[in-house]
């Protein structure tokens, strides 16, 4: 059996659907090294690179590497290709990338979230029409949907009314460098990005589902009542779409000395950017999955994180769950961890343990076997 990956995320800045794509290869590549059935084919893409993340077992076609747009590879392209490279199953890894016009071959997809129909208004019309066109015809076409988590998975059945059994719920792992990390890492990080009080942690693209605004309004609320105490929040990741207001809210709160934005942060600094701080926050409006509580978890981080989309299927007893609209109630949880050294330990130790039920071992091997289904 030979089946067709698109590769196009494959990048050393990958964000969450990259990084996906790349466990999920390496870890199939280490499953598959003695395996004969299949052949794994990986469509590269202007950004796709090779030589660091691809492992030598994965077979790279470079017909339409220069081609950078999904739609274009979609429509045009992989109608084409996939019958001359004699894919028997293609697996598009994101909502744009299953070729429509194909007859021949069986198609998987994994759908990460359908946030463009539940918020429409945290994106641009652009993004909001080519999604809403896109998605429903990709729906139809695949023979089988994989699913982060059984939040997306019931999301899909209820706007969509998909049949449960063409969705199998695959929930994403948590790579092993994801762990606690020495005193010695710690600093080197501190003194990198320029932290040099206690901090408390966000990790995320900076747009407005990920609900940042909130997070200020209570670090707002914890300065006002003297319980910050010269700690800072870090918030670690790159900006997206409609990200002024985040700014905008650091202005009018005159948070201008408690915030470090760091801007990117590499994949390698990220444990210790994890295991250095007092935990993390995330009160995300919507989520898929959630990476970055597991991320958290795994460096024996404690977490705070949102009681609503799959987020709490993450992390199920070892977090603090709020709800992300009531910035008091926020405040008030980020006040009991900084407060309570016993309570972080607690979360901390649960998180770690938590973690361990997530790997990208797990991940690709149910993958492959979603694939021996359509074979």
């Amino acid at each position: 059996m030979r089946v067709g990956l698109d590769g196009k995320e494959i990048s050393l800045k990958a964000d969450g659907i990259g990084r996906y794509a790349i466990n999920l290869i390496r870890s199939m590549a280490k499953i598959l090294v003695n395996e004969q059935w299949i052949e794994i084919v990986l469509f590269a893409g202007p950004r796709t690179q090779i030589d660091f993340l691809v492992p030598d077992n994965i077979l790279v076609s470079n017909r339409i590497r220069k081609i950078k747009s999904s739609l274009v590879r979609s429509f045009l392209f992989f109608p084409i290709i996939l019958p001359e490279e004699k894919i028997d199953v293609f697996h598009g890894l994101d909502h744009a990338s299953l070729p429509l016009f194909n007859k021949r071959g069986k198609f998987v997809i994994t759908i990460h979230d359908i946030i463009t129909f539940i918020f429409p208004e945290f994106f641009t019309w652009k993004h909001r029409k080519i999604i809403n066109f896109m998605l429903p015809k990709m729906l139809a076409r695949a023979d089988k949907l994989i699913a982060d988590s059984h939040s997306t998975k019931n999301d899909l059945s209820q706007f969509f009314k998909i049949d449960d059994a063409k969705i199998t719920v695959i929930h994403l792992g948590l790579e092993e460098r994801f762990k606690i990390v020495s005193f010695q890492e710690i600093e080197k990080i501190r003194k990198k990005y320029h932290i040099k009080d206690d901090y408390i942690l966000f990790v995320g693209v900076l747009e407005p589902r990920k609900n940042i605004v909130s997070i200020l309004g209570a670090l707002s609320i914890l300065k006002q009542t003297g319980k910050l105490r010269g700690r800072k929040l870090v918030v670690a990741g790159k900006t997206g779409w409609l990200f002024k207001e985040i700014f905008k809210k650091v202005q009018e709160s005159k948070l201008e000395k408690d915030v470090i934005f760091t801007g990117f942060v590499n994949e390698e600094d990220l444990p210790a950017l994890y295991s250095g701080a007092l935990f993390s926050v995330f009160p995300s409006l919507y989520e898929g999955f959630g990476l970055p509580v597991l991320e958290a978890m795994g460096c024996g981080t404690p977490v705070i994180t949102s009681k609503v989309s799959s987020l709490p299927e993450v992390v199920g007893d070892a977090a603090i769950l709020v709800d992300p609209m009531n910035i008091e109630e926020l405040a008030w949880r980020m006040e009991m961890l900084c407060e309570s050294s016993d309570l972080r330990e607690e979360l901390g130790k649960k998180g770690l343990e938590r973690s361990k039920l997530f790997s990208w071992e797990k991940t690709a091997q149910k993958t492959l076997e979603v694939y021996k289904e359509l074979a």
